[in-house]
């Protein structure tokens, strides 16, 4: 779930449902005129949770603000089954953006490549004379939501640095090609282009100590359940900085301190839990983790009855040990290539307690991405001359678009986009486009019957 709030600034909240085989978007809420405290917010996700069924809900994912912990905290005194998690990507992008305030020279290299790309991007001269050297590739700016997007905008200048210096090396770069007022700022430029602060050398630094938390922010922002991934991918992250040969000792402490702060806050039972069932880990002895197994038992007790002790933990140690099933050629092979939850569905049948329970955790996301993406799609439908529609109209709109796609990509099997989320990520205009084009096709009458979700 995740507030947001519309052109004409109603403040809504989307509540998303995970699932093994894609997001379903449940419902929207205007939140016009009403409280937005921890009471509001635990009221939607009740509702929501005893609408499906609190059986069948493994957590709620939020991001990491005061009244979304609270109200997850709420949840969990309510349902003892169901944990609150906090927002993957939302920690991960805290996560760098620490490492801009703590860190001089990353903060330094960031706003010398953001002064780069607001000179060619507003100045009309220089961007004429840049669009000249690179007339299909231009700079990107960062957004002023995600911090982790100064990583595509340093990525960009050190893609186009040539094109960079053939304007700088240009017989019109010139004061006289900007105004009186800009000149400070060309002159600025100028240094950081030609290298005297060296701004180049910082920014490869910059990119190599970015670029593997940006792709785990990647992998947990993408469409489909990516819980059991987080934990060892993490680990990655950590192995993969203490390993960098251009930061030093200081600076290789400031990393691994800010990103453990970052992965304790963020970090729950469920991720160990989910890390202790995927498949893919097994085959690499996690369950030999000790936080990992922790986090399972107390995950294991929150559903598990008394009178099941002796079943339930029969079938674990099955898992534990790859018995009945779990260590055929066909499931090792089918680790690494299946996402968990469906693994699970086709090689722990046998497992009548724990493949259930381990199929509904396993499909759980683990940030709440989708919900930003449905933003996009209000605002898609929103935008093309449908500015009259009340909020639960539109609802109902959101509602019909993004769940025939899911529909039509599970009837078509095997898509990449709901299958096997972490393989690739779809750009998101794309899907916008899609979502608006079967949109038009209901209104019209061209697909099946069968294709349209009805909405009462």
């Amino acid at each position: 779930m995740d507030g947001w709030s519309d052109r004409r600034n109603k403040p809504h909240l989307n509540v998303m449902v995970s699932s093994p085989v894609g997001t379903v978007f449940w419902k929207s809420v205007c939140m016009e005129g009403k409280d937005k405290d921890a009471e509001a917010y635990f009221h939607v996700l009740d509702g929501v949770i005893n609408e499906i069924g609190s059986d069948t809900v493994a957590s709620v994912v939020m991001d990491n603000a005061r009244v979304c912990i609270k109200a997850g905290k709420m949840v969990e005194a309510g349902y003892p089954n169901i944990f609150r998690v906090g927002c993957t990507a939302h920690a991960l992008d805290l996560a760098l953006e620490d490492m801009y305030k703590d860190m001089a020279w990353m903060a330094e290299v960031v706003d010398a490549g953001n002064r780069v790309g607001k000179f060619f991007t507003n100045v009309d001269k220089a961007r004429a004379m840049f669009n000249n050297y690179s007339p299909k590739t231009k700079l990107k700016p960062p957004a002023a939501a995600r911090f982790a997007t100064n990583f595509e905008m340093l990525g960009s200048l050190k893609d186009l640095k040539n094109a960079l210096d053939r304007c700088i090396c240009d017989a019109g770069w010139v004061d006289k090609m900007v105004r009186a007022d800009q000149l400070v700022a060309f002159h600025e430029v100028t240094a950081i282009i030609l290298d005297k602060g060296e701004f180049w050398s910082n920014l490869n630094k910059a990119l190599d100590v970015m670029e593997p938390v940006v792709e785990l922010l990647r992998l947990v922002d993408g469409q489909g359940p990516t819980i059991s991934k987080v934990y060892f991918k993490m680990d990655l992250v950590v192995q993969h900085m203490r390993a960098l040969d251009c930061l030093s000792s200081e600076e290789h402490e400031a990393v691994e301190r800010i990103l453990m702060d970052r992965w304790s806050f963020m970090t729950s039972e469920l991720h160990c839990a989910a890390a202790f069932l995927d498949p893919e880990h097994r085959m690499h002895n996690a369950q030999r983790d000790l936080e990992v197994r922790a986090g399972f038992n107390i995950w294991l007790y929150s559903w598990m009855t008394r009178d099941k002790l002796k079943e339930v933990s029969f079938q674990v140690d099955q898992w534990v040990n790859g018995l009945e099933g779990f260590s055929t050629e066909q499931a090792r092979h089918q680790a690494s290539q299946q996402p968990p939850a469906l693994w699970w569905e086709a090689f722990g049948s046998k497992h009548d307690l724990l493949a259930p329970q381990a199929i509904t955790l396993l499909g759980q996301a683990s940030s709440s991405a989708a919900c930003e993406r449905n933003w996009s799609l209000h605002e898609l439908i929103y935008g093309r001359m449908r500015t009259k529609l009340m909020p639960e109209r539109m609802a109902k709109l959101v509602y019909n678009s993004w769940n025939v796609r899911l529909l039509r990509s599970n009837q078509r099997g095997g898509g990449d986009d709901i299958h096997i989320p972490w393989v690739d990520d779809v750009p998101v205009e794309k899907e916008m486009e899609e979502w608006y084009a079967d949109w038009l096709k209901r209104v019209h009458g061209d697909v099946d019957e069968e294709e349209v979700a009805v909405v009462d």
